[in-house]
């Protein structure tokens, strides 16, 4: 499955785009050992190619997909790195995914935060529908045992069975994967509390 990451902005960097590349490829790719799914009755091995780039802040608007915001998907990928997230011009808004802001130290200090985001833009929940109380397959946004250390973050097996539970390949070798999830605030437009809402 491929799926690109621009990142741009004050943070976006070279050490950035490292740190986010090691990230979702060790999770996704469970360091490895790669993680199966079931679709259209047939279990699939699971191999995430993600390749995450530097744009500059001018070419997102333009670069970000034909159509604009309400075409975005989990192919492509928009995430402004910034040290004050605050005063980011791409805040993500409601469920996340596919647009929106990180901040610089989430990305370098290891604590899941883009694996967590890109696990939006795949079509995941904040919390799954299991008790995560019993650490079993719990969602990206969950600590494994509750603890309040985020680098306890991990992908499950169960995590990528959701992003599949709803792909079908209808007699094709491709499917999509993910839905569009483009919440974009912009603090410099001339209405604040503008949202270019999923359609």
């Amino acid at each position: 499955m491929v799926s690109n990451i621009f990142i741009y902005g004050e943070g976006a960097n070279e050490a950035a785009r490292a740190a986010i590349q090691s990230e979702v490829s060790s999770q996704y790719n469970n360091n490895g050992e790669f993680f199966t799914a079931m679709v259209d009755g047939t279990e699939y091995e699971i191999q995430f190619e993600f390749n995450t780039q530097l744009i500059d802040n001018t070419d997102v608007d333009t670069k970000i997909v034909e159509g604009g915001y309400g075409n975005l998907n989990a192919e492509n990928n928009f995430y402004e790195v910034t040290n004050n997230i605050e005063t980011s011009r791409a805040l993500t808004y409601g469920k996340g995914g596919n647009a929106g802001a990180f901040k610089t130290s989430q990305v370098l200090d290891d604590s899941k935060a883009v694996s967590h985001e890109m696990n939006h833009g795949f079509g995941g929940e904040n919390k799954d529908d299991i008790d995560y109380e019993v650490n079993v397959n719990p969602d990206i946004a969950v600590p494994r045992g509750k603890t309040t250390n985020p680098k306890s973050r991990s992908v499950s097996s169960g995590n990528i069975q959701k992003i599949f539970n709803n792909v079908s390949f209808n007699g094709t070798n491709t499917a999509k994967v993910g839905s569009a999830r483009p919440y974009k605030y912009d603090k410099t437009s001339a209405t604040e509390s503008k949202l270019i809402p999923k359609p």
